[in-house]
């Protein structure tokens, strides 16, 4: 007797003289209706709201209690028969524990500020659209939003032809760097595979998930060459042409050269012309048959381009902040000469996550390859990127941006930057345990060090204390405390002075700060301090032998 299942045929359509019966989808009426969409969609961001307000913390994070992941993946169910709205987004709104609450002046731990309202409305009405950004007759004018950007910046640098990509962070951004580099060095690279002596050289003070770019690329992370940064904190003269020169030798080409435009710690940006002339040199010096590619990782140095446009602002400021931004400026002299350059709107241009954009002096999206212009129904974004499914969000929340600031608003927001800055560095300086590490940084992050007491020195290495103080903090913080969400650096500095030394980071976001919330902020670090002194000195509180985790920058 056979064992198979007998499945009756069931027609999926009944057939009947002058009609057709289908099977009706039971919640199509309270998903898919078409009243009032706007309203039906507020209501159910109250429902998380309001629910969110029970997590509601005065803290720089959501309070959070520790889980062990697979045990809570494995015990995810769903229902059924599903479940209303309210219950799966109050359900959801736990998604925010131990998450960042970029509203808080304590929020300090990354460039992570909270967003202008126009921006955030801007890419929720995508959403609410669901736009896609793949092509212009499927995404709408999403991709003519995009190009005015991407324009409008490249103009800043010298580009009038700039075209740019929308994507979802800074490393992205340089995704796209090293495949327009290697597609350049190597044009049948995408259907022979990448030749095995191309390197791809960047500094040592660089964003760290470059070789893990090379990685994903298919290059190989060993490709990427660190090149020394000297004392000036960005790649000198000597060093880059002696790296060039020592690749060469080994039978390598130079696909491209990263620069730094500006970084989380101290500001390492290279001078651009510097590296043009350099470049240039080396060229005619080796008889090189090949140009590098040039590409400013300037996701966060990208502010400063508002004043390449307009720097008469600079003469009605106070010298020294001033003087630190004509230093970043002069830095930017070379720009019309690179290929390309990173933005990270959602860094500081007052954007949700993510809104980023790779913009490139030759990347010919709007323009047929005799130059004319495309129109309406031609571009094709898919042409260009990794994704097929692009979502117009960061576009949006872009545009907005651009247009509700204008130049002196984005001017502004940097000159607020700084200047919150400076009084964190003047007030932390007052006190005789404090130590500023980054004093000349043209950037607003703020590094400092604490000395232990004597009690507590004896105890432990100052190494050790100060990862434990980021451990303590980040406990603290984790519970919801109201205590400042600090960042931790091991060995600051070392790549251009003689010794390093750990120390704590503050991001100030937040430019509206007055005098008395940055002394609130700087006593609250303090105090914490002195406690976790405390504790140490009475053995207390129990030092892990487990390294401390570094914090992503």
């Amino acid at each position: 007797m056979s064992n198979a299942i007998k499945i009756s045929k069931i027609p999926a359509l009944n057939i009947h003289t002058e009609e057709k019966t289908v099977h009706p989808f039971h919640y199509s009426s309270e998903f898919f209706s078409d009243e009032k969409p706007l309203n039906s969609w507020v209501n159910r961001i109250e429902y998380f709201r309001d629910a969110a307000t029970s997590l509601h913390s005065y803290g720089p994070k959501y309070q959070n209690n520790a889980f062990v992941y697979e045990k809570e993946i494995e015990d995810f169910q769903i229902s059924y028969n599903g479940e209303d709205s309210k219950t799966v987004l109050t359900e959801l709104s736990h998604i925010l524990e131990g998450g960042i609450r970029s509203q808080s002046s304590q929020a300090v731990f990354n460039m992570v500020p909270q967003p202008l309202m126009d921006t955030q409305a801007a890419a929720a009405a995508m959403q609410l659209y669901n736009v896609n950004a793949i092509m212009d007759t499927y995404g709408g004018k999403a991709l003519l939003y995009e190009q005015q950007v991407a324009r409008l910046l490249g103009k800043w640098v010298g580009w009038s032809k700039a075209n740019g990509l929308a994507c979802n962070g800074g490393k992205i951004t340089l995704l796209y760097a090293i495949k327009s580099a290697i597609k350049r060095m190597a044009p049948d690279s995408d259907k022979l595979g990448i030749p095995k002596d191309i390197v791809i050289l960047t500094s040592e003070g660089a964003h760290y998930s470059i070789e893990h770019c090379c990685e994903f690329l298919g290059l190989g992370s060993n490709q990427c060459i660190r090149i020394p940064v000297d004392a000036s904190k960005g790649v000198s003269h000597f060093n880059l042409q002696d790296t060039i020169r020592k690749q060469h030798n080994a039978g390598k080409r130079i696909a491209a050269i990263l620069c730094c435009g500006g970084t989380t710690l101290d500001f390492v940006c290279d001078d651009t012309q510097s590296i043009v002339d350099s470049v240039h040199s080396i060229k005619k010096d080796l008889n090189l048959e090949y140009t590098p590619y040039l590409h400013f990782d300037s996701v966060i140095g990208w502010l400063w381009f508002s004043f390449l446009s307009d720097s008469t602002r600079l003469e009605t400021l106070p010298l020294p902040i001033a003087s630190k931004i004509q230093k970043a400026l002069d830095k930017f002299k070379g720009l019309q000469h690179f290929d390309s350059f990173g933005v990270d709107f959602h860094k500081n241009g007052l954007c949700p996550y993510a809104s980023s954009f790779f913009i490139a002096k030759d990347l010919p999206i709007t323009r047929h390859n005799n130059g004319a212009s495309k129109s309406y129904g031609e571009v094709r974004a898919f042409d260009f990127t990794f994704e097929n499914s692009r979502p117009a969000s960061g576009i949006a929340s872009a545009w907005v941006s651009l247009k509700r600031l204008g130049i002196k608003g984005l001017q502004e927001y940097l000159i607020s930057l700084l200047e919150v800055s400076d009084q964190f560095k003047f007030i932390l300086s007052s006190h005789a345990n404090v130590t500023l590490l980054n004093n000349d940084s043209l950037g607003w992050e703020v590094i400092f060090s604490l000395e232990p007491s004597l009690s507590v020195s004896q105890l432990y290495s100052k190494d050790v204390i100060s990862e434990d103080f980021y451990r303590y903090v980040t406990e603290l913080t984790q519970n919801g405390q109201p205590i400042p969400s600090i960042s931790i650096i091991k060995q600051f500095g070392e790549l251009y002075k003689s010794e390093g030394e750990t120390g704590y980071i503050l991001y100030p976001m937040h430019p509206n700060l007055k005098i008395k919330d940055i002394e609130k902020i700087v006593g609250s670090i303090l105090n914490s301090y002195e406690k976790h002194q405390q504790l140490l000195s009475k053995k207390a509180r129990q030092i892990s032998d487990k390294p401390v985790a570094l914090p992503i920058r």
